[in-house]
């Protein structure tokens, strides 16, 4: 079985403090230092967990930090170029358990948390990932 190239760096860095404001907190933080910039097909795309916000009873998702709107069943391209040391990308942590961790539930929308696959150019991080394409695989409302 071959290794994936984003777990060969997955305990390379360790995040620092967060803000103390969960609006203050960007997702490349809470995904952690960037290690690597790679380019992966859809068929080896990386998969990863991450959580939005549902405010109405369309299929439509919110990014809980950016104004960025998801569709399931549809193919989602980053908006920009995504680079080693930027925030361009459609992010995902790289375990249910991070992201349980991590992510504050919103408070104003109920928390729909899903895996997601991501490929193209994906930048890794020490607990997750952004990437220039994604596709959202499952989700449950909690």
């Amino acid at each position: 079985m071959q290794r994936s190239p984003f777990t060969d760096h997955l305990s390379l860095w360790v995040v620092g403090a967060t803000p103390h404001s969960p609006e203050q907190e960007e997702p490349m933080c809470m995904i952690g230092k960037p290690v690597k910039l790679v380019t992966l097909s859809r068929a080896r795309g990386l998969i990863g967990f991450r959580a939005w916000s549902k405010p109405s009873r369309r299929d439509e998702l919110l990014s809980l930090f950016r104004d960025f709107v998801w569709f399931p069943r549809t193919v989602t391209r980053a908006r920009g170029k995504i680079a080693l040391h930027g925030s361009k990308g459609l992010w995902a942590y790289n375990s249910r358990s991070t992201r349980n961790r991590r992510v504050p539930r919103p408070s104003s929308f109920p928390a729909v948390y899903g895996k997601i696959r991501g490929w193209g150019v994906v930048a890794l991080h020490a607990h997750g990932f952004r990437s220039q394409y994604a596709e959202i695989l499952h989700t449950d409302t909690q």
